[in-house]
């Protein structure tokens, strides 16, 4: 499987963003290539959804998704286009992904690799987190389901039940964090 899977075709001419360790812009690389053994580290973006009652919106990634798929996960992941600031890059893949529109607000950043074990690839990213925080849970989703197999807003203190992407918990951590530190606002939707 991996990124040559059919499905993922149209990722063949995408490029990403490569970073030093602190996250600068150092050149680039095709997407393919860039997840292949050893991995590379490159640009990344999540998004977390909040949502009333201390639940966040997950998505449970598509079983066939080259890297991770079947494991839920946050709101939204995806690598920015070249010159994107990342948190648009966020908001312009969950509506994709979704079908949903709310405004993200950057609270932090980690890097991580992780190895795929069921296709050999690999996740090395720098990734940025943003947040929304919504006063309601009624959207109307529109879910891509080449990239997401359900979407479901979960409780906080329910998600230890769910098998979760290797990224997951320091995005949350960092979305939790700079939820509370901050006054984001509720957003519409």
């Amino acid at each position: 499987m991996g990124l040559n899977n059919p499905t993922y075709a149209h990722r063949m001419n995408r490029r990403v963003t490569l970073v030093d360790a602190i996250g600068e812009p150092s050149g680039d690389m095709d997407v393919v290539a860039a997840h292949t053994a050893p991995g590379f580290i490159h640009l990344a973006c999540s998004a977390v959804v909040f949502g009333p009652g201390q639940t966040v919106l997950l998505q449970r990634r598509a079983d066939h998704k080259p890297t991770f798929g079947g494991l839920w996960s946050n709101t939204c992941c995806t690598h920015p286009f070249a010159g994107e600031i990342p948190h648009h890059g966020a908001q312009r893949r969950m509506q994709e992904e979704i079908g949903v529109t709310v405004e993200l607000s950057p609270v932090g950043s980690f890097r991580y690799r992780a190895v795929d074990l069921r296709t050999g690839m690999v996740e090395h990213e720098f990734d940025q987190v943003s947040i929304a925080v919504v006063e309601s849970t009624d959207f109307s989703f529109a879910l891509n389901h080449q990239e997401v197999a359900e979407v479901a807003f979960v409780p906080l203190d329910a998600i230890a039940a769910f098998d979760v992407t290797p990224w997951f918990d320091m995005v949350l951590r960092i979305a939790v964090l700079g939820r509370d530190a901050s006054d984001v606002s509720a957003a519409g939707h």
